[in-house]
Order: C-alpha cells, then sequence, then structure tokens
C-alpha cells in the first residue's frame, strides 16, 4: 500500500516537472488562407497590443491568429506604446493577450489612465478582445 503511494506521487512529480518543461510554441504550418474573406472593402482595423510585457504576440504564439485576421480582410497594427485615446479612436478592435506587469508578478499590467481609455472606448463601442491565460495574466489585468 505505502509503495503504491510512492509511486503515485512520484508519477505525479515527474508530470508535472515534464509538463513544465514544454514550452508552447505557434504552429507556423498552420494554413491561414481565407477562401471567401469577410472585409474585402470596408477593413475592420485591429490594435493589437504588445506593450504590456505580453507573453502572447503577433510573431509569436499568436502569429497564426494575426494571420487568419489579415486574410480575412482585417487591417491589423501592433501597439507598442502606453494606450491612448487618440490612439484607440483609430480602430475598431482591441486585442490584448497575456498583459503582465513590469518587474513583480502581481504588478498591474495598465496604469489607471489606460484602464479608464480602454473603458470609455469600449463603453463608445469599441470591441475588446481579452485573453488572459493562466497566473500570473489574470491578476495582472483584473
Amino acid at each position: 500500500m505505502k509503495l503504491t503511494r510512492i509511486y503515485f506521487v512520484l508519477s505525479i512529480i515527474l508530470y508535472a516537472l515534464l509538463s513544465s518543461c514544454s514550452n508552447q510554441r505557434a504552429d507556423l504550418s498552420f494554413d491561414a488562407t481565407v477562401a471567401k474573406p469577410t472585409f474585402t472593402e470596408n477593413h475592420q482595423k485591429v490594435l493589437f497590443d504588445e506593450a504590456h510585457n505580453n507573453s502572447s504576440t503577433t510573431d509569436g504564439l499568436y502569429e497564426p491568429f494575426a494571420n487568419i485576421l489579415r486574410n480575412d480582410g482585417y487591417r491589423v497594427n501592433v501597439n507598442n506604446d502606453v494606450i491612448k485615446p487618440t490612439v484607440l479612436n483609430n480602430y475598431d478592435i482591441l486585442i490584448i493577450v497575456n498583459a503582465k506587469g513590469d518587474k513583480h508578478k502581481f504588478d498591474p499590467a495598465f496604469t489607471g489612465n489606460e484602464k479608464t481609455t480602454i473603458y470609455n472606448w469600449v463603453y463608445k463601442g469599441g470591441s475588446l478582445l481579452l485573453i488572459a491565460d493562466h497566473y500570473p495574466f489574470g491578476s495582472a489585468v483584473a
């Protein structure tokens, strides 16, 4: 009985170690072509935030997603600066993926002004796709 428990605990530890060693990668061989693009004349403008220590970017894990958007007729641009009303007002959609704070795990990803800017922009009709995966991303964007 004790030996079974030891094997069980060891297998859990081994599983945890092996899962933490695997790195996520984008599938760059993914076919992102769109047979009939949705936006052929009036292109939706997308701002993809990469200014907040984002672990997922348009040239990283989210490259296939960005390619699908582009191939469907969206105009995708990358934000590498503070989020300001003057910038957001030029876009229809804001995408934020796995943003985190600057120094510590519990630091907020956005300043108070950025939060207010995003809130007001969405309130006025802007569309936000906010993705916050596992720790520490959820608390950073809370």
